[in-house]
């Protein structure tokens, strides 16, 4: 009689470990193709702490589906991760570079990177209240709101008041931004192109303004940061000669 119940018991514990064996096995074949594709779901993942999967999915997120990348040049994650679209008058690169040709989309791009050269990429020593340079590339109904509250009347006087900043604060920069022909897009009446802001301030009297703007709340004298940034631009004559887009405005993500 106890023979059979011992019989019985080790059965019972056979089977029940067969069970949980299986069930262990299907659980780590589940985790394993959720991580190939999150859709996939896995029962009971969420009681391993960490991120929940809403959240892990949006960090995974990549909009570089919608642009031409192929991969070169490498451009910084970051820069597909926060999405594109502003509006429903949004044309992606993908199709905008079909539509303006790889020529028009590098000129954009040359046009970025010179007016961040022109806005930053300067000793306090260097700066012109009546910069022309600078104020050949901003639109002429171009209104920036500083710091202070006071708000710029067109390029020139927007190009005076921050260059007359930068020499008031003593604040030197080395500025320049990375990008490329599959950054450009349209959205909102503007062409729009995105880069990697990449700079170091080397001196400065008022940390606590560019640190303001450029939302880093840990900048070191000297410290070389990136942020992503958007340079919005119009053309006040015609819309189908890009070399007549000025600067509009400009966005730190």
């Amino acid at each position: 009689m106890k023979t059979r119940k011992y019989n019985m018991l080790w059965k019972i514990v056979a089977v029940s470990g067969g069970v949980i064996t299986m069930v262990c096995l299907t659980w780590l074949i589940l985790f394993e193709i959720h991580g190939a594709n999150p859709d996939v779901p896995v029962p009971f993942l969420s009681l391993l702490g960490g991120e929940s999967s809403m959240e892990q999915d949006k960090a995974g997120v990549s909009h570089a589906i919608e642009t031409c990348y192929t991969g070169d040049p490498y451009l910084a994650d970051a820069l597909f991760e926060i999405p594109f679209q502003r509006s429903e008058n949004y044309v992606c690169n993908a199709d905008f570079i079909k539509e303006i040709g790889t020529d028009n989309a590098l000129l954009m791009t040359d046009k970025a990177k010179e007016t961040v050269s022109a806005l930053f990429d300067k000793s306090y020593q260097e700066r012109d209240s009546a910069d022309e340079t600078l104020t050949g590339l901003l639109a002429d109904g171009i209104t920036v709101v500083f710091a202070d509250g006071t708000v710029s009347e067109g390029a020139a006087d927007t190009v005076k008041m921050i260059n007359d900043w930068f020499v008031r604060s003593k604040t030197s920069m080395e500025a320049h931004l990375t990008t490329d022909k599959c950054m450009v897009y349209y959205d909102g009446g503007m062409v729009i192109v995105r880069g990697e802001f990449v700079f170091a301030v080397y001196n400065s009297d008022d940390f606590e303004t560019i640190k303001s703007n450029l939302g880093m709340e840990d900048l070191q004298n000297g410290e070389r940061r990136s942020c992503v940034m958007e340079l919005e631009f119009m053309s006040p004559t015609n819309r189908a000669d890009f070399s007549t887009y000025k600067l509009c405005g400009a966005k730190i993500l």
